[in-house]
């Protein structure tokens, strides 16, 4: 009796309808480029330091910049103008303000978020060494997954890695996505820095919201040197 109850629910499991699988989640994906609009602007606050084997003391350099969306130009490009409010540096404990700002300068952007003649070793721009962390792929990513990042500009410099699109949320007042890059930055008729560092971009307009990291480089004058840096938007006050 027992043996012929056991069959009897054995048959009637067998009849039930296996239970429904989950489908497999559909994969973030988030498109990283730049996108513009005229007037638009946002205050940013950047600094970095500087060791060498050839330098007595560490050397730091920061700053307060606006870039401004000045005009809108054909195929989602932009003028865009960077004007500096502060810059600092010091040498060791000595720190003195820069004698005399620079000027305000324009010039035209593209989807991938750098200056079409961007160069590495522009002397006109304090802060320019460490705003390659606002490059963009340009296209869309997924989460986890690697994607190239490269560009060159006019001026002959030049970059090479990649990135990978690490995660999205909240950071300050903005949705993000957090992208750790991996990449080598060459100057015209110079040798190349290699560049690690967190960026957070803005998932609707590509905006760079906070970024940092370090990079290596090397040269005669300065030996084997190591940079950290730090840039991030100024939080409007309420």
């Amino acid at each position: 009796m027992n043996a012929l109850v056991a069959i009897a629910m054995l048959t009637v499991q067998s009849q039930q309808p296996a239970p429904a699988q989950e489908a497999p989640p559909t994969p973030v994906k988030v498109k990283l480029s730049r996108t513009y609009k005229a007037g638009e602007s946002q205050a940013y606050k950047a600094w970095f330091t500087m060791k060498s084997d050839d330098m007595p003391s560490e050397m730091k350099v920061e700053g307060e910049f606006i870039r401004t969306t000045k005009e809108l130009a054909a195929e989602g490009e932009a003028k865009v103008e960077t004007e500096y409010r502060v810059v600092k540096m010091s040498f060791g404990d000595e720190a003195q303000d820069a004698e005399e700002l620079p000027k305000p300068f324009t010039t035209d952007h593209g989807a991938l978020g750098l200056p079409k003649a961007f160069d590495l070793n522009d002397e006109g721009d304090p802060l320019g060494f460490v705003l390659a962390a606002f490059m963009l792929p340009g296209k869309e990513a997924e989460i986890g997954k690697a994607f190239p990042m490269t560009w060159s500009s006019s001026a002959e410099s030049r970059f090479e890695g990649e990135g990978t699109l690490i995660a999205t949320g909240m950071l300050y007042e903005e949705h993000v996505a957090k992208v750790r890059v991996t990449m080598k930055g060459t100057p015209k008729d110079d040798v190349s820095s290699s560049f690690e560092y967190t960026a957070y971009f803005n998932t609707e307009t590509g905006k760079l919201v906070k970024a940092e990291g370090t990079v290596a480089t090397e040269g005669e004058e300065l030996g084997k040197a190591t940079v950290k840096f730090d840039v991030s938007k100024v939080r409007d006050k309420k």
